[in-house]
C-alpha cells in the first residue's frame, strides 16, 4: 500500500471515497436508501461484530447501529487493489450516544471490499481492533479490557 492516498488510482479512490461517504453520513434517516445505493442485494458483510448475508438483513443492523451514534467521521488513509478486491485503510471517529459520552472514539482499520458491475459492494469484511475501538467504552466490559491491557 502506498503512503499517500492521493497516489491511489482515481477509479479505486472513487470507490473508497464512496464507501467512506456512506459511513461519514451514518445516521438512521435515509440509511436504507443510501445502503441500497452502496451495497448489492446479495452482500456478504462482516464488521468483526456481526456477520450478515443479504442487504435486507444488513439494513436493520446498520439502522440500529446508526441510532446509537451521535456523529461519525471517516478519513480514507490508503487503498490498494488485489485481484477483484479493494483494500481500504481508514480512520473512523465516532461519538456514541450511550458509551464514552461527550468523547470521540477513534479506530483505525482496513476493509476488504468487492464490487459488482454497478459499483455496489457485494462483499465487505472489516479488520479492526473492536476491543480498543468499541468494547473498551462499554461499562464493566471496558473496565475489564483496560485492566487486562494494563497487565500486558
Amino acid at each position: 500500500m502506498s503512503d499517500r492516498y492521493e497516489d491511489v488510482p482515481a477509479e479505486d479512490r472513487a470507490l473508497a471515497d464512496r464507501f467512506g461517504a456512506f459511513f461519514a453520513d451514518f445516521r438512521p434517516e435515509g440509511l436504507a436508501e443510501r445502503a441500497r445505493a452502496t451495497y448489492a442485494p446479495g452482500v456478504r458483510f462482516d464488521d468483526t461484530l456481526k456477520r450478515i448475508e443479504g442487504l435486507e438483513n444488513l439494513i436493520p443492523y446498520l439502522e440500529e447501529s446508526a441510532a446509537q451514534v451521535e456523529s461519525c467521521g471517516v478519513v480514507m488513509l490508503d487503498a490498494a487493489r488485489s485481484g477483484e478486491d479493494l483494500y481500504v485503510r481508514w480512520r473512523m471517529t465516532i461519538r456514541f450516544k450511550r458509551f464514552a459520552r461527550d468523547r470521540d472514539t477513534v479506530s483505525e482499520g482496513m476493509s476488504r471490499l468487492r464490487f459488482d458491475a454497478e459499483d455496489r459492494i457485494v462483499a465487505h469484511r472489516d479488520f479492526w481492533d473492536s476491543a480498543g475501538g468499541f468494547f473498551q467504552y462499554v461499562p464493566v466490559l471496558g473496565w475489564m479490557i483496560r485492566k487486562i491491557k494494563a497487565r500486558l
